[in-house]
Order: C-alpha cells, then sequence, then structure tokens
C-alpha cells in the first residue's frame, strides 16, 4: 500500500548526557524517543524511550506529555499509545527519572507531522436496481479503482441489499479486482434501500452512513 509523503523529526531536549567530570564511575545514558512502529504517519501513535550507554539495571520511571493528543495508555511506562486532535502533528515527551543526580536532567521528544488524510470519492448512489442496470456503476467503480492503485472501492447498503455478492463477484471476475479491494458494508436503516459507491485513497478515513 503506497505510504503518502510525510516528515518524521526527532528532536531531543538535554537527551544526550555524559558522565560528571567530578564523578568518574558515573555511566550516563543517552536519551532518545523513537516510533515503536513501522507505521508512524497517523493516529494512534506507539512512541518508546529509548536509552543506551547507561548503568545496567537501574530503575527508573518515565513521566510522558503529548501535544496536540492524549496518551491512551503506557503512562509510567517505557512505551505509550497516544491519540492526536485535528491537529497535523503531535508531539510527545519522555522525562526519565532515577538516574544519578550527577546526569542532570533527561529529557527527549519526538514529533510526527502528517498530511491531511486524501478526500473520499463518492462513485454513485442508486436503489434497488437489478444487476443488469447497475453494471454500468460498477464499471465506473472498477476504472477509478485502477487508476488509484492501493485505493478501496466501498458498497455501502442502507439495509440488507440481495446483490451485494453478486456485485462484488462482478467487480472480480470481469475487472480483475482483488476480492480485497471491495469492502461491503451493510448498516441498519429504516429509510428505503441505499447503496452508495465509493473510492477510499489509501490512508484515507472510511465513509460514514
Amino acid at each position: 500500500m503506497p505510504i503518502f509523503v510525510r516528515f518524521l523529526i526527532l528532536l531531543t531536549v538535554n537527551g544526550i548526557l555524559s558522565a560528571s567530570t567530578n564523578n568518574v564511575g558515573t555511566s550516563c545514558p543517552q536519551l532518545s524517543v523513537i516510533c515503536a512502529r513501522k507505521e508512524c504517519y497517523r493516529s494512534p501513535f506507539y512512541f518508546k524511550a529509548q536509552m543506551s550507554d547507561g548503568e545496567r539495571n537501574q530503575k527508573v520511571s518515565y513521566q510522558w506529555t503529548v501535544t496536540s493528543g492524549r496518551i491512551v495508555e503506557g503512562q509510567g511506562t517505557s512505551s505509550i499509545k497516544a491519540i492526536a486532535n485535528n491537529s497535523h502533528s503531535i508531539t510527545a515527551t519522555v522525562e526519565v527519572q532515577g538516574l544519578p543526580a550527577e546526569c542532570g536532567q533527561a529529557i527527549a521528544s519526538m514529533s510526527v507531522f502528517t498530511e491531511p488524510a486524501p478526500p473520499v470519492q463518492q462513485i454513485d448512489e442508486f436503489g434497488s436496481l437489478p444487476l443488469e442496470k447497475i453494471k454500468l456503476r460498477l464499471d465506473r467503480l472498477a476504472y477509478q479503482l485502477r487508476n488509484q492503485p492501493g485505493a478501496l472501492g466501498y458498497i455501502i447498503s442502507s439495509g440488507k441489499w440481495a446483490l451485494s455478492g453478486s456485485a462484488q463477484n462482478y467487480l472480480s471476475r470481469e475487472h480483475n479486482l482483488e476480492s480485497g479491494r471491495i469492502v461491503y458494508v451493510q448498516r441498519k436503516a429504516k429509510r428505503p434501500l441505499k447503496i452508495k459507491l465509493y473510492v477510499v485513497p489509501a490512508g484515507a478515513n472510511p465513509p460514514g452512513a
């Protein structure tokens, strides 16, 4: 799946620590914040405090703060999970406590900047029709998917749609689209049956009802 261009910036604030000249035997670590997962360009974000070159078996604690978001898991540990607000960036800062006093203050942070999610495109909307009358509409959806590698095709029905399987089979068979690229969603609704066709680019949020 293609990844849109995004910028990842690592910042350390007092993050690289050295031994005090008055305490030759003190070993102070280097501290940084890294992304704890391969994907680090959209919410939720996973940050990890990484220390090296320090005393082994040091008992330390981690105090995290997040700007433009909130921590949902991991406060007090070396790794956190954070959810971003409606901002295009999020910064996680960690302070490691419990190191020798000679090491000074150990703080590091990481900022992730992301692009807005690409827009979802609605291709068509129709009611209860026989398969022969919706094939042209499905053809237009398939055309858009072929021209947007990595995009998914969403078929959303407001209620049970008897032709959902036939429509998916038609797209796979006639247009050689992998079954994983077509997503069918049935939503509960009291209104008359409506079927909506969408193209969802890579990185976009799935469409609503």
